[in-house]
């Protein structure tokens, strides 16, 4: 299945700084992959095993979103770069499968703070500000016209 020379660049970079930032401890992002035991799949230290098992899936990915929105995730940060778990994400779902992501429960589910920044329309840096100033997580998604005399009540701050 080898086109090397027509494979996207992206595609090849995303291979190309995975490996970088598992197997190379002068790298930057080396302690937060490799230095944390963050390893790639045996068969993917190879670019061609890599582009069989993840070519079509960017392709599609890029089709539907495009290739600014597409980034190689781990749907697991804690586990391996493999087939099993890797798959091409947007920016924003990204984002949100972090170690650091703030998340907090809102209508019965936890979400994070930066999804709910983009569903109302207000900064992510708004939002964790009123949370840790007391407001309730209601409150805190409101647009900066607020209601005046709120009281300070529990929020259910996760990390």
């Amino acid at each position: 299945m080898t086109r090397c020379s027509s494979i996207d660049e992206k595609f090849k970079k995303a291979w190309s700084s995975m490996n970088r930032r598992c197997l190379v401890p002068s790298c930057a992002a080396y302690k937060n992959y490799g230095g944390r035991g963050i390893g790639i799949e045996l068969s993917w230290v190879l670019f061609t095993n890599f582009e069989n098992d993840m070519y079509e899936s960017y392709l599609k990915h890029i089709e539907e979103y495009g290739k600014k929105e597409t980034t190689l995730e781990r749907n697991d940060v804690n586990e391996n770069y493999s087939k099993k778990n890797c798959t091409w994400k947007t920016n924003l779902e990204q984002s949100n499968n972090r170690r650091n992501t703030r998340t907090v429960e809102y209508k019965g589910s936890i979400v994070s703070i930066n999804m709910l920044a983009v569903e109302f329309d207000i900064r992510p840096a708004v939002i964790y500000y009123r949370l840790k100033t007391g407001w309730n997580i209601e409150e805190s998604l409101l647009p900066s016209n607020y209601p005046k005399g709120r009281k300070k009540r529990d929020i259910k701050l996760q990390s």
